[in-house]
């Protein structure tokens, strides 16, 4: 698995907003961070963490450098509310987990 953390790693919110969320996977060997936008434009979301670099598996590998712990990234995902909702975007995290875990 290329990231068990996000598996079998511990939970914790880091930013919660009307339209985007941040989680963190964590075990003791790797941290993945998880970013939804549920807005219909692309947003540059700041939110704290230590890591000295940050990779965007998804979108080509883009590496994001810490600057004094916080990092923008830039997140886009257009959904229309008659289709998606809540519970949507959460079934989408938990296919993205299975996709990128084992």
């Amino acid at each position: 698995a290329a990231f068990p953390a996000l598996r079998y790693g511990d939970f914790e919110n880091v930013v919660i907003k009307n339209e985007q969320l941040v989680y963190r996977r964590a075990t003791p060997e790797q941290r993945v961070y998880v970013l939804l936008n549920l807005a219909e434009e692309e947003i540059h979301l700041e939110f704290p963490h230590q890591e000295p670099v940050l990779q965007d598996v998804l979108n080509g590998d883009a590496i994001f450098h810490n600057d004094g712990g916080r990092t923008w990234l830039p997140l886009a995902m257009q959904v229309h509310h008659a289709v998606c909702d809540g519970y949507h975007a959460c079934r989408f995290a938990e296919e993205l987990q299975a996709w990128i875990g084992p």
